[in-house]
C-alpha cells in the first residue's frame, strides 16, 4: 500500500478522475503492457517514480497497425506500474503494480 500522499500524486499524473479506490497487484517481470481501443475498452499504461513524481507514459501499441507488443521486464527502486482501465468514457480502475 502506498501513503495516501502518493496516491494522490499519482491520481494527479495519471488525470484518474473515477471514484473505485486503488487495487495492488504484484508486479510480474514480462507483464504485457499493450495501450490501445479494443470495443470501447483501454488500458492506459504508466511507470511512475513515487519518490520524483517523474512519468514515463507507455504509447499506444499492441494493434495489428502499430506492430508492437510491449512488455515491462523490470521495475527500478521507487518505480510502479499503473494501469488505468476505461470503457466507454468511464474510468474503471486504477491498478498499481509495484
Amino acid at each position: 500500500m502506498l501513503a495516501e500522499r502518493t496516491e494522490k500524486m499519482i491520481k494527479s499524473i495519471v488525470e484518474y478522475k473515477g471514484r473505485k479506490p486503488f487495487v495492488y497487484k504484484q508486479f510480474r517481470p514480462g507483464m504485457m503492457v499493450n495501450s490501445y481501443w479494443d470495443g470501447g475498452h483501454r488500458d492506459y499504461w504508466y511507470i511512475i517514480n513515487t519518490f520524483s513524481g517523474a512519468c514515463k507514459v507507455i504509447p499506444q501499441n499492441g494493434t495489428p497497425y502499430d506492430k508492437l507488443n510491449l512488455r515491462c521486464d523490470t521495475l527500478a527502486t521507487n518505480e510502479v506500474l499503473v494501469c488505468k482501465t476505461s470503457s466507454r468514457g468511464k474510468e474503471l480502475a486504477l491498478v498499481v503494480y509495484s
